[in-house]
């Protein structure tokens, strides 16, 4: 038979018959370098120990005596000697799997009942095999029941019981326990199959190991993408004047549940976007996953402030990932800026402020012709304020006319370009607060839509 040792205040139990006589135990641990100190004792049908064995310079445990017919129970330990002995070895630290062999006296005539260890994947049906050292003169009845150990009873395998019957004349019989298959990452998990109230035989492993061998590959994390408004700051109360505070939120996905517990750390790293400067609060932290989670969210605060800015980004990042591994490691948070304004000019009535939630602070858009047909479409010559320079772009879902989807005539290649006959001067240089220039690109564009209307983008010359 054997078993395995998890706690450090674990004792397995097994139950076997014998006639009057010499019996012997021996209780053995798993493999190369083991880590378990056996602790075995032996008891009555009544509960009491017999006798114990726990050599001070080895793992393994023996027990040999004299004993009246009866039932008996062989337990199990894994707290050995030491503080620690020479073994190295304490109750402590004291884990893992075992093994027992033994002999009893079988009496006149009388066969000897096993049940040996099983394994399948998950789905299949483990098989059991039942045998008697010799065929007997009569029936052979015997009970069993199944027990959860790491695999629990009712989701990772069928429970079973009853009463099982080997005819006379015939030494072998099959129990077979059917498992489930999960979607679950779990590795490979155990279960116990016992045997009880033997007649017409004598049980000597009355016990037996099933493992279920997992066939789900271990689940993957990922982490997505942010985007928030940054807000702006408190206009009264005892927080006027402060920033207030936004929650933006990334969605941590285990690809499949796990059947065991996952654990990643987490971090937020600067990009355009700076705890310096107080655009969000730095955070970190590890999330834990337990058994069938799939999904977590974190949380990172960010500011509000009053400065007109291009959007700026962070990004929160995954490592050092347990019981999963990194698909998706980075996740990019956006905080767009809504600090722009609207503003109207007298000089264009044609043209279009785009407040605040754009890719530059100041912005105009005006309808133009997209083909070299002439054909009217929904594209945008648009200005923008960026930095310390006005730019012109064309954008939109026609803009395929001039070669690309988001095309750029920089003021700083190109100071002058013509529309047809007409030639027009990029917007002056200025800074993030001139309001003269403002003006200025409204009165340029006014000026330069009244001849886009009648020439098709591809006529733009720089």
């Amino acid at each position: 038979g054997s078993g395995v040792i998890e706690r450090n205040n674990d004792a397995d139990y097994f139950s076997f018959s014998t006639q009057t006589g010499n019996i012997s135990l021996t209780v053995n641990p798993f493999e190369l370098g083991p880590n378990l100190d056996i602790l075995a004792g032996l008891y009555n049908s009544a509960g009491q120990l017999i006798t114990s064995s726990n050599p001070a310079s080895g793992l393994s445990a023996s027990i040999t005596t004299t004993v009246t017919a009866g039932t008996y129970y062989l337990k199990v330990q894994g707290t050995g000697k030491g503080d620690p002995l020479a073994t190295g070895y304490s109750s402590y630290g004291s884990l893992g799997q075992y093994e027992f062999t033994g002999t009893v006296v079988g009496g006149s005539g009388s066969p000897v009942l096993s049940v040996s260890d099983a394994s399948v994947t998950e789905g299949g049906r483990m098989a059991f095999a039942v045998s008697l050292s010799q065929a007997p003169a009569s029936d052979v009845t015997f009970r069993y029941t199944t027990q959860s150990g790491t695999a629990t009873s009712g989701s990772d395998f069928s429970q079973k019981s009853g009463t099982f019957r080997i005819r006379a004349g015939q030494t072998t019989g099959t129990i077979y326990v059917y498992t489930t298959d999960d979607r679950a990452f779990e590795g490979a998990e155990t279960m116990v199959l016992a045997l009880s109230n033997v007649n017409g035989a004598v049980a000597v492993d009355g016990t037996a190991t099933g493992t279920i061998l997992d066939n789900d590959s271990r689940p993957t994390l990922s982490i997505s993408d942010a985007s928030i408004k940054e807000g702006g700051l408190y206009t009264s109360g005892k927080k006027k004047g402060k920033p207030r505070e936004r929650l933006m939120r990334f969605t941590v996905k285990l690809s499949a549940p796990s059947g065991e517990t996952v654990r990643v750390k987490y971090n937020t790293r600067n990009g355009t976007a700076k705890t310096s400067n107080r655009d969000y609060r730095s955070t970190s932290g590890i999330l834990e996953f337990a058994p069938g989670e799939t999904q977590k969210t974190i949380t990172v605060i960010v500011y509000g402030d009053k400065r007109r800015e291009a959007h700026e980004t962070f990004k929160v990042l995954l490592s050092r990932a347990k019981g999963a591994s990194l698909a998706d490691k980075e996740g990019v948070g956006t905080i767009r800026n809504d600090d722009g304004k609207t503003l109207k000019s007298k000089k264009s009535s044609r043209a279009e402020f785009v407040d605040g939630d754009s890719e530059f602070d100041d912005e105009f858009d005006t309808p133009v012709a997209a083909s070299a047909t002439g054909t009217r479409a929904l594209s945008f010559f648009r200005t923008a304020r960026d930095e310390e320079q006005s730019r012109w772009y064309v954008e939109g879902p026609d803009a395929s006319a001039v070669g690309e989807e988001y095309s750029s005539l920089d003021a700083l290649n190109s100071d002058e370009f013509s529309v047809g006959d007409s030639s027009y001067q990029s917007s002056e240089q200025g800074t993030r607060d001139d309001s003269d220039l403002l003006d200025l690109a409204f009165a340029e564009t006014h000026s330069l839509m009244q001849v886009l209307e009648q020439q098709p983008l591809d006529a733009i010359n720089c």
